[in-house]
């Protein structure tokens, strides 16, 4: 599964997230009138990148399982409006997690998505506080997906299928040191 595949065009969300968030940035806890509108970015908090690193291999042959992760991962509490800047430094620690992971076969010596996020462009995230708030965040995210995928009605193979799913998440999520 391609990553665009769990991506979906999120832009017509904006006010939802806003109203979701209660009009704050839920990393800087800037709020929408301090975010200039040009400025701001929908950001995943759960990385698309990292939900599909994850969850490929269980997903690759069920696109009705696919498509309701897609559904998942690009709900209002797995979106943040936050400002250009913080959206591009955060991607780059996931990213170089990932690519940890895939030169390691799935495992990651013992560092942590904080680390790699101080040796980079997120550096000064990790100086003001905001990289705290993200994982704080991503945590949530990880739980509310969880929780939503849980009340998906679906056949016995397919929940079984989906819970697998999840705790794959949920060992990526451990191995970056996130839970």
């Amino acid at each position: 599964m391609a990553a665009s595949s769990l991506r979906k065009t999120v832009r017509g969300l904006r006010d939802d997230i806003w109203a979701f968030r209660s009009g704050e940035d839920a990393y800087t806890h800037l709020t929408q009138a301090q975010i200039k509108q040009e400025d701001q970015n929908i950001d995943h908090v759960l990385e698309i990148q990292l939900v599909t690193y994850a969850t490929a291999e269980p997903l690759k042959n069920n696109e009705e399982l696919a498509k309701r992760m897609r559904d998942l991962v690009n709900e209002p509490y797995n979106l943040n409006v936050t400002s250009k800047r913080v959206n591009q430094a955060k991607r780059g620690p996931f990213t170089a997690a990932i690519n940890r992971m895939k030169k390691r076969d799935g495992t990651l010596r013992e560092i942590s998505v904080e680390q790699l996020a101080r040796s980079g462009r997120a550096k000064r995230l990790v100086d003001d506080g905001t990289w705290a708030n993200v994982e704080k965040e991503v945590v949530v995210s990880y739980d509310a997906l969880s929780s939503r995928a849980s009340e998906s009605r679906l056949t016995r193979k397919q929940s079984i299928l989906l819970e697998e799913t999840i705790d794959r998440l949920h060992d990526v999520l451990e191995k970056i040191k996130i839970l």
